[in-house]
């Protein structure tokens, strides 16, 4: 876990609190329509 804190400031550093809330709320979109694309593409194979 602590290496996902840094790697966060390497690539969050210089952004604001303000800023990176949206951000934080794009990214937990994308997991959750990549895990939905997963998920309907399991079940479509036969």
């Amino acid at each position: 876990m602590g290496a996902s804190i840094y790697k966060c400031k390497a690539n969050f550093g210089a952004m604001d609190v303000s800023e990176r809330k949206p951000l934080k709320t794009l990214e937990d979109q994308n997991a959750w329509l990549k895990r939905l694309l997963a998920d309907a593409s399991s079940t479509l194979r036969p």
